[in-house]
């Protein structure tokens, strides 16, 4: 069987994930004039501070019932659905806030963060940008910009981007992290190094720079395998079930022809996430170097199942179970 080692180990690919930031809402408390819609948006708050999101949902709507213009209740509504989970809800008492407040540059920021989470990244630019032309001054605004515009694929204008919530302010390790990740898409490898390493600097435990700097250490295989490693073990000691840690950790090992702890991490990997075509793709070329092909096969055809034009996985099935003669 060593053809088939060989033959395997050409059709290896290593999948770069990189996880972008995008900062959470800052709810926004104004006193007005307003009895009961104002007592049922301050009990919200409350419960919003306290995790109950359920319940803040709740005592923000009777807000709102209780007072239909009240922008700031429309507004914390918003940001209690997307908490929650629920984007386009979120989104919808937003635009409804904005109606009621055409100038209120927070909601515009926070419809951007719901805009995010429905994939609309057209919408959210738009909105981030609106923000900042009425309130300029935050840099958290320009990160969550940074965020659209690399979603939208413009790497160029996100950099910018970043660099300017950076000039405003220096302290904000997911801003770090997020340029390392527009210039490691652009190329830029040594600079999103530097970048990574100031949001570990500023972060010690900040598990998304962590994996980062290791895949830019990485480099494909062209880089420092042995570094990459020392920085996703880390990322694991801070968090032991983190998905892209745990795979990209699977992908170095198999790499450098570590099959058996390949094996181990990117087992956890699929068993985390089994609807994966990539991961299932690498745990099958990690048993198979284990000599496990009876299994590898079953990961192949899975991946196959998930993605039936994958062809690295349908000629990786075809090495571990040619066809019966």
């Amino acid at each position: 069987m060593k053809l088939f080692g060989y033959a395997l180990s050409c059709i290896v690919t290593i999948i770069i994930t990189i996880t972008v930031t995008v900062f959470s809402f800052s709810p926004v408390v104004h006193a007005d004039n307003r009895s009961d819609a104002e007592s049922f948006k301050n009990k919200g708050n409350e419960l919003l501070g306290k995790e109950k999101i359920d319940e803040a949902i709740e005592a923000f709507k009777k807000a709102v019932e209780a007072d239909s213009t009240y922008a700031f209740a429309f507004n914390n509504l918003g940001i209690a659905l997307y908490e929650k989970g629920d984007y386009a809800g979120s989104a919808e008492q937003l635009t409804k806030a904005i109606a009621l407040d055409e100038n209120y540059a927070k909601a515009y920021n926070n419809l951007g963060n719901a805009y995010m989470g429905t994939g609309d990244f057209s919408n959210a630019r738009k909105s981030f940008e609106k923000s900042i032309e009425l309130e300029p001054g935050f840099d958290q605004k320009y990160t969550n910009l940074g965020n659209a515009l690399y979603a939208q694929g413009e790497v160029d204008s996100a950099v910018v981007a970043y660099r300017k919530s950076l000039d405003l302010n220096s302290k904000k390790a997911p801003a770090f992290n997020n340029l390392g990740t527009a210039l490691l898409a652009k190329g830029e490898i040594e600079e999103a190094k530097e970048q990574f390493r100031k949001a570990i600097k500023l972060n010690s435990r900040y598990v998304n720079a962590h994996v980062n700097l290791a895949i830019a250490l990485f480099d494909n295989g062209n880089g420092d395998a042995n570094r990459a490693l020392d920085y996703l073990k880390q990322a694991i000691k801070f968090d032991k079930d983190n998905l892209l840690a745990l795979y990209n950790l699977g992908l170095v090992h198999l790499n450098l022809g570590e099959a058996k702890e390949a094996v181990k991490h990117l087992r956890k990997a699929v068993r985390i996430d089994p609807g994966d075509a990539e991961m299932l793709y690498a745990y099958g070329l990690a048993l198979a170097g284990t000599k496990n092909y009876r299994v590898a096969a079953q990961n192949f055809k899975k991946a196959i199942t998930i993605d039936p034009e994958y062809q690295n996985a349908l000629i990786a099935l075809d090495i571990v179970q040619p066809p019966k003669k």
